[in-house]
């Protein structure tokens, strides 16, 4: 699976390397051009509107956060109690099928891991909702309506993929405190909410204004502010999270040093988990 995916980004980088050549020898003088004049205008309303949703998800967000941080912090005070013999893996039926000496870095490391990955998301999820939108302007009105709808119901769905994926993470915790098997009546609906949240939130990425051929041109788009096509780096750009070149999904800037943070959190918490 790993070398399938370093095949893809390889051709990938390489269409994008055709791709920028072909344009480099269709352009010509941009003072030839005759180019309309687009107008910028700041909807005070709209921002506040689309600020009171990303708050409100915000708080919303940490409750889930917070209870598997509790239960990871219950699991380590417990650790003299938990079995000499830990599950470190378990199968699809719950069943665990790889087991290891219990010791304290391991058991710091899963929870390390667990409440690690709870923050990526938690962050991911906000950040996203924070995100830079565009609006379609020849219809304004329908547009902003649209939009404050789809961030609403992202909000949602970010909020049911937190709580999920935090529920799979205290299963695991709480089975690793017992050394015993995840619960399959959690396991199996958990993923399967997430999988159609995923499906769902495609969708709605797709019907936002964001996608529409006559939304506002933003800054985001020239070719020079991506690192191989696919990673944003601008340190002029304030936005954690924009949207990507292509396909559904938002992507970091790492041109700022959350950005940056945010980039290599996710490697150094699989390095912690696998010392």
């Amino acid at each position: 699976m790993l070398v399938f995916c370093l095949y893809n980004f390889f051709v990938y980088i390489n269409i994008h390397n055709k791709v920028k050549e072909l344009k480099s020898k269709l352009s010509f003088n941009i003072s030839d051009l005759d180019l309309e004049k687009n107008n910028v205008m700041l909807d005070t309303e709209f921002i506040q509107e689309k600020n009171i949703i990303v708050k409100r998800y915000s708080l919303l967000h940490l409750i889930p956060l917070i209870v598997v941080t509790i239960v990871g912090v219950y699991v380590l005070a417990s650790y003299n109690s938990i079995p000499d013999v830990i599950p470190t893996h378990w199968g699809p039926n719950g069943k665990a099928d790889a087991f290891a000496d219990k010791s304290f870095i391991k058991i710091l490391a899963t929870i390390g891991m667990m409440v690690g990955l709870s923050i990526i998301i938690y962050l991911a999820s906000i950040y996203s909702l924070k995100s830079r939108f565009k609006l379609d302007f020849n219809f304004i009105d329908k547009s902003k309506k649209t939009q404050l709808y789809c961030l609403n119901m992202f909000g949602i769905t970010f909020l049911l993929l937190n709580i999920c994926m935090d529920i799979l993470f205290i299963d695991i915790l709480i089975a690793t405190r017992n050394a015993s098997s995840v619960n399959p009546l959690i396991l199996w609906p958990a993923t399967i909410i997430i999988i159609l949240v995923c499906i769902y939130q495609t969708y709605l990425y797709y019907k936002s204004p964001n996608k529409s051929k006559s939304a506002s041109y933003s800054i985001d788009d020239d070719d020079s502010l991506w690192i191989f096509g696919c990673i944003y780096n601008n340190p002029n750009d304030p936005s954690l999270f924009v949207n990507k070149r292509f396909g559904a999904g938002w992507t970091v800037n790492i041109g700022t040093t959350k950005g940056k943070i945010f980039f290599i959190l996710p490697f150094i918490i699989v390095l912690f988990s696998l010392a």
